[in-house]
């Protein structure tokens, strides 16, 4: 288990747990990011994106 702190980009989560479903465990990883979003019908930031990756060992199958 890993825990990072004050970080502000979270674009490669699916490449980490890619690796980790290739090693033949199941992978997790979330991302925490601050406000920068308006909620529908706001006008200020209220909501970061707050990505989640998931990923699980099976058959090697290509889906993009």
């Amino acid at each position: 288990m890993v825990s990072v702190r004050n970080t502000n980009h979270g674009g490669a989560l699916g490449c980490f747990t890619d690796y980790i479903a290739s090693k033949g465990l199941i992978g997790f990883m979330a991302h925490n990011s601050n406000p920068t979003v308006a909620p529908f019908g706001g006008s200020a930031p209220a909501i970061g994106t707050n990505p989640l990756s998931f990923a699980f060992p099976g058959r090697d199958l290509m889906c993009w």
